[in-house]
């Protein structure tokens, strides 16, 4: 969960947020719409900790996992596209899911109780993650 009471943050004289709330509930999705310059990344900057505010407050809970593709291109190795910048929040995802089609192709030829077991730990991570949504 996510909880932000009554954020305060300023660019210079520049107020992006006065008093704001919100509250992100576990499995919601959410998406940030916005003109540019309205604070949408300033607000992804506040939740990772690179900013601070300048008033009211921000909490998560310890199962909260965030991060973004910063907008500055340039920041990023020019070998690499920028889809496979994305995909590496993915990582741990992606390869559950290659460890889960492993596990199921071996009960084509050869169901054991510790392979059904095997396979409950690592959908339940699947899960966890957010990977059947």
């Amino acid at each position: 969960m996510i909880s932000i009471s009554d954020l305060d943050f300023h660019f210079g004289s520049r107020t992006l947020y006065d008093g704001a709330s919100l509250h992100i509930k576990p499995k919601d999705k959410i998406g940030l719409v916005g003109l540019n310059g309205t604070g949408k990344s300033t607000l992804l900057r506040l939740l990772v900790g690179e900013y601070k505010p300048d008033g009211g407050s921000i909490s998560m809970s310890k199962e909260v996992s965030l991060g973004f593709l910063n907008q500055d291109l340039l920041s990023y190795d020019s070998h690499e596209s920028i889809l496979l910048v994305a995909m590496q929040a993915f990582a741990e995802a992606l390869d559950l899911q290659k460890k889960i089609d492993a596990v199921l192709l071996e009960f084509e030829t050869d169901y054991r109780d510790e392979l059904a077991d095997k396979l409950a730990v690592l959908q339940e991570r699947f899960e966890a993650l957010g990977g059947y949504t």
